[in-house]
């Protein structure tokens, strides 16, 4: 073999050896390399998780989603292919879809999922499935509470129970055509089956509405800590923060003078004015029982204050400037007399009215399952020099007895004493969630409780010629179909103001059901604007459980 022939056949050889392993790669091993090069193209995207829903104790919607899919043009879309998924569902409406997708670069559309999943490979166009929640009224707004448009609660309830209610988020593997190849599915957020009942939220919102001042009012059962209701007066529409506001749109809402993001319920202290004296009542018969139980007065409509030398120092008046006569304590309960109080306070001393306060727990978070409880106060002679750098005078105890001064609590607060006292001692964790283990304990002042639900049936029941004699809220519960006890409230407020009004209470007395406590900012007398608003809640209340008369 010549020389020329061997480098030829060395030649062909190569070239042989190159042009197999050029067929091996780009025809026996194409597929691979093909889904070689795919795999660096796949791309996953996140599925938003539907938040789970709130419900009423009925079963109501309080809080939903609705689902909406989300098509924005990202590039050279292709319309011809999106035109023709979208007709098989769309039918006559797919041109002005496109029309607008066309002009305005998204639309929003609710499609099923399977029509979905198939979008994600039209050419040019980002697929993004989005959750809207959305909310029944502006009278759960500060107990439900909204989420944002990213799905985070933020107030209310969806604060509270964001971890339960937010769920999982999904994912999809997409090809690098954009078709799905694998997905994992989301995990739907757990749904919250709440002890509110909507007739009563939505009717307590109502006249409170009707009274034109801001509010409060929150029902309960007393034994098992379900909260029936808790509506803060005014109140705002959750759908509009859950769908995003501009911030000119926020100003103007949080520039409303009524306060609307304030949850008057268990966010702001008031003085509870007369409210708070079946405390100081209690006070009295546990620490001093016979000297309370023998005490009277002789009302004339006011109290003087005199110094260690007899010189009159201060004169405080009674809210009925005739004088209620001859008064003991139950009668001083009956027609909350504050001369009797003013001369209870002033046996009691601070001190012992400070100690039946922390044995209460009045001034305490009750631990309510919605955020942002504020903390009342109930002061003694330390907190006012903490907190005011003064020193403390007969007359801040005299002012306590009688819930003003330096007295600042919350509605809810100051239901759970009324709570405390419908029970017997009884203490339980308010909560809005149904199912909730709720913490209680028991307090044990021997017939205490007993005398003071007699004391405060007599508000109610307790008739007479004149209101020296009258229970304050007599002429609301007369002829009331159930015995109720309860206190009025009137608490002033100066700068020329109409006081606070507010009553609380509970029925039926014998076996009580339900609580009830009414706040109305500036609204006046306890027995004018609380009262009657809080007997209506109760009526509704047995109209809807007429079970719980006999319970």
């Amino acid at each position: 073999m010549s020389r020329i022939t061997l480098i030829f056949l060395v030649i062909f050889l190569g070239m042989a050896i190159l042009v197999y392993r050029a067929f091996y790669l780009q025809v026996v091993r194409h597929s691979d390399f093909v889904a070689q090069v795919e795999d660096l193209f796949k791309t996953t995207s996140t599925v938003p998780a539907p938040r789970g829903e709130i419900l009423d104790r009925n079963g109501v919607k309080l809080a939903w989603n609705q689902r909406y899919t989300l098509l924005e043009i990202s590039g050279n879309f292709d319309e011809k292919g999106l035109q023709n998924l979208l007709r098989t569902y769309l039918s006559e409406k797919t041109a002005e879809v496109l029309k607008r997708l066309k002009e305005e670069g998204s639309v929003e559309l609710r499609l099923p999922e399977s029509l979905e999943l198939q979008l994600y490979s039209i050419r040019g166009l980002k697929v993004t499935p989005v959750y809207v929640r959305l909310y029944r009224s502006e009278a759960f707004s500060h107990v439900v509470g909204y989420a944002n448009t990213e799905g985070e609660g933020l107030s209310g309830l969806e604060k509270y129970y964001d971890d339960v209610l937010k769920g999982e988020s999904g994912l999809l593997l997409k090809s690098s055509k954009g078709d799905v190849i694998d997905r994992i599915r989301p995990i739907p957020g757990k749904n919250l089956k709440t002890s509110i009942d909507v007739r009563l939220q939505e009717y307590a919102y109502k006249l409170l509405e009707e009274t034109g001042k801001p509010g409060a009012a929150i029902m309960m059962n007393p034994s098992t800590g379900e909260v029936y209701t808790l509506v803060s007066y005014p109140g705002y529409d959750p759908n509009l923060l859950s769908s995003g506001l501009d911030e000119a749109q926020w100003r103007l809402m949080a520039a409303d003078p009524r306060g609307r993001f304030i949850n008057r319920a268990i966010s702001a202290t008031y003085s509870p004015g007369s409210a708070i004296k079946p405390l100081i009542l209690a006070a009295g018969l546990y620490y001093q029982r016979n000297q309370t139980e023998t005490m009277t007065v002789n009302c004339k409509g006011h109290y003087n204050l005199y110094d260690s030398s007899g010189k009159l120092i201060a004169s405080y008046s009674d809210w009925y400037l005739p004088g209620h006569g001859v008064t003991d304590y139950v009668k001083a309960v009956a027609v909350s007399c504050n001369v009797f109080f003013f001369q209870l306070g002033s046996y009691l001393g601070i001190e012992r009215m400070r100690e039946m306060a922390s044995v209460f727990r009045i001034d305490e978070l009750t631990g309510i399952d919605i955020p942002w409880e504020k903390k009342g106060v109930f002061p003694d002679p330390r907190w006012k020099y903490d907190n005011v750098g003064e020193n403390w005078y007969l007359g801040d105890t005299i002012l306590t007895s009688i819930g003003q001064g330096f007295v600042r609590l919350t509605p809810i607060e100051l239901l759970q004493l009324y709570n405390l006292i419908a029970t017997r001692g009884k203490v339980t964790v308010p909560h809005i969630l149904l199912d909730k283990s709720a913490e209680s304990w028991i307090i044990d002042l021997g017939d205490v409780f007993d005398r003071l639900v007699e004391s405060l049936t007599q508000v109610t029941t307790r008739g007479g010629a004149s209101l020296a004699e009258q229970g304050t809220a007599y002429s609301v519960f007369r002829n009331f179909p159930v015995t109720v006890a309860g206190k009025t409230g009137t608490a002033e407020v100066g700068g020329g103001r109409a006081p606070h009004s507010w009553f609380a209470g509970f029925a039926p007395v014998e076996h009580p059901a339900v609580s009830v406590i009414v706040f109305v900012e500036n609204g006046g007398y306890g027995s004018q604007t609380a009262a009657p608003i809080a007997r209506d809640l109760l009526r509704k209340f047995f109209e809807l459980y007429p079970e719980k008369l006999t319970d």
